[in-house]
């Protein structure tokens, strides 16, 4: 399944719960920046290519462009957050 779907369907599973367009914005801006992440320094667009170490690159790149641990964090709850994302991200070890 290509990330860009699983953003989708993810946004639509938001809209059900009733969540508001501020919060649903958010999360798709946070996953946003782990799928251009992902596509621009690993050229990964498939759900089934991405492996933990590539996750792991992603917390390391925050750092280094000076986010601060807190905001990481929320980030990769987010992720973790709704079961879509769970039961579709198999992330590879």
């Amino acid at each position: 399944m290509l990330i860009k779907d699983l953003l989708k369907e993810f946004s639509f599973d938001l809209q059900i719960k009733n969540y508001s367009k501020r919060t649903i914005g958010t999360y798709k801006y946070n996953i946003d920046q782990l799928i251009m992440f992902l596509d621009k320094q690993h050229e990964i667009s498939d759900i089934e290519d991405v492996s933990s170490l590539h996750i792991k690159r992603f917390v390391q790149y925050q750092l280094e462009i000076v986010n601060k641990s807190n905001y990481i964090n929320t980030k990769i709850n987010l992720l973790k957050e709704d079961k879509v994302v769970l039961k579709n991200l198999r992330i590879k070890k």
